[in-house]
């Protein structure tokens, strides 16, 4: 969201030129509608995407972990230098989100899917990006009528394990294979640690506190389950609530 909020401020900016008579927000504020306009214009969508990544890098790099809390805590009033726009509405809820996470308020899971239908790289690559995670908690939100829409958090991994040791590539005099290919095939050393790891890879649900504790326990596996293509539909392909994590403390 932080990142939404720095590229519709540049982007609006590239829009809207430097002229005093130029509308306040010419496309509005939705990064897809931003995008289309800035294409329209001939302007390079990437331009922006690249300058943004590059300020959020020396951004985060330059403070520690206390003090990049702090800064978000206080963006609305963050300057930007040789940028006019200001996103109050993304701000002010990043700095909920930075409130909520020093006070230890923190987003818990609230409903997961134990497989999808697709290979999970391919899925990944489908539904994993930033801008493609973004509409489905954006459509997921509003079809469980959770508002605003960011207190909902899709959670989706990617699909390949970082054990480094998983990917080690023994000779046994025999063939050269990865380390975990060859111990399912032998002692299966490591072979629950690596069991672990692929079911983390779950896609994941997320809510704040107070939302929930308001939102319909039925609605929840079908907010995970309804994605671009598929028609909404009650708890199906292995979506499972996490009734428990309900009821429990609002702190974590």
């Amino acid at each position: 969201m932080w990142r939404d909020a720095l590229w519709v401020e540049m982007a609006s900016d590239t829009l809207s030129g430097g002229g005093d008579d130029a509308p306040r927000w010419p496309a509005g504020l939705d990064p897809d509608e931003v995008e289309k306009a800035l294409k329209r214009v001939g302007e390079k969508p990437g331009v922006v995407d690249k300058a943004v990544r590059d300020e959020l890098v020396e951004l985060m790099t330059r403070r520690g972990d206390d003090g990049l809390l702090e800064y978000l805590r206080d963006l609305p009033g963050a300057p930007r230098a040789g940028v006019r726009h200001r996103d109050a509405s993304r701000r002010e809820a990043v700095a909920t989100l930075a409130g909520w996470l020093e006070e230890r308020a923190l987003y818990k899971r609230i409903a997961f899917q134990r497989h999808t239908r697709q290979d999970p790289m391919d899925f990944y690559d489908q539904h994993g990006g930033h801008d493609a995670r973004r509409r489905i908690e954006q459509r997921a939100a509003r079809f469980a009528g959770v508002s605003p829409a960011w207190h909902v958090l899709v959670w989706l991994p990617y699909p390949e394990m970082r054990l480094k040791i998983a990917g080690v590539l023994v000779d046994d005099d025999k063939e050269i294979r990865r380390f975990a290919d060859r111990e399912e095939d032998g002692q299966h050393r490591g072979a629950d640690i690596y069991a672990a790891h692929r079911v983390v890879g779950r896609e994941r649900l997320c809510a704040p506190p107070h939302t929930r504790g308001c939102m319909d326990p039925q609605a929840r596996p079908c907010v995970v389950g309804r994605r671009p293509g598929h028609p909404a539909r009650r708890a199906g392909a292995g979506l499972r609530p996490v009734a428990s994590r309900m009821a429990g403390s609002d702190r974590a």
